[in-house]
């Protein structure tokens, strides 16, 4: 499309669902509705629980078929409830003392105003000068001090990040959502504690139809179904908010962390090299 413009790819049409399905659909919304209100009532320093409702919610999405996205309760669930749950998981910019910016120690009231923008989801994202992506991605902050989560917190969050671009990225008015959550996934933990993270993109990167579900073409919602969307951004943003997290990590992240991210570079180059060639998608797509 003309610059600017978002691509989208024609909509799954509500009769391929069958009305069978349709109940199936709104019984799993209605489940993890109630693993999602768990998740939020449990007390930050009980790690084991969050665990397990984190891995109830991980099981679940696992078996969801790539059309719950047509389902309006299961993205309304996703960017109301599930990814800001997440988003409070990793890390509460509000609450850490050791943000720092890309060029150093950060003072306090830069501090404080970083934090307020982190916790709302909201990141720097253009450069002034050249309208390029700046500060190495979607925002300029990032926590100097370890993840206070325990590793499989961590791992399981990262997992339904991952299966949450299968079912609802492409939907256009998901991508703010889970770029939020991507980026205190990979920006937002010091470089050499990404490593994790940037083990389990691997899996998404070096599959052409994940890397597709990441940054392939938007389908067509409904006008009732948009929300605010800046018709600036593009499809390919996930992406580049994935590939800053993984160059800095190389950089400044320590030998894993640097092999975890070349490692994952080289899948990514396969699968683009099978995507050239039309292989390893849908014959629709």
């Amino acid at each position: 499309g003309a610059d600017g413009d978002e691509v989208t790819t024609l909509p799954l049409q509500r009769r391929d669902i069958s009305p069978t399905s349709q109940a199936l659909c709104e019984d799993v919304v209605t489940v993890l509705t109630v693993f999602c209100e768990k998740l939020e009532s449990v007390d930050s320093d009980n790690q084991l629980l969050q665990l397990l409702y984190l891995e109830c919610i991980l099981s679940m999405l696992s078996s969801c078929p790539p059309t719950m996205h047509l389902s309006r309760g299961f993205t309304d669930l996703v960017w109301k409830q599930l990814c800001p749950s997440l988003v409070a998981i990793m890390g509460n910019p509000v609450n850490d003392k050791t943000i720092a910016s890309h060029h150093g120690y950060m003072g306090a009231p830069d501090r404080d105003r970083l934090s307020d923008r982190l916790s709302l989801g909201i990141n720097q994202e253009v450069d002034s000068c050249g309208g390029g992506v700046s500060d190495q991605g979607r925002g300029s902050g990032c926590s100097s001090s370890a993840p206070a989560r325990i590793a499989p917190v961590v791992r399981t969050v990262c997992y339904i990040a991952a299966e949450l671009v299968r079912l609802v990225s492409c939907v256009e008015s998901m991508k703010p959502v889970l770029q939020s959550l991507y980026h205190r996934i990979l920006l937002y933990p010091p470089p050499q504690h990404r490593t994790e993270a940037i083990r389990i993109m691997k899996e998404i990167l070096g599959s052409p139809q994940r890397l597709y579900d990441l940054a392939g073409p938007c389908v067509a919602e409904p006008e009732t179904r948009k929300r605010s969307f800046s018709k600036r951004k593009s499809h390919l943003d996930l992406l580049k908010l994935v590939m800053d997290g993984m160059t800095e990590a190389c950089m400044k992240g320590g030998i894993e962390a640097c092999y975890s991210a070349v490692s994952c570079a080289c899948v990514l180059l396969g699968a683009l090299d099978e995507l050239s060639q039309g292989r390893g998608i849908q014959p629709e797509q």
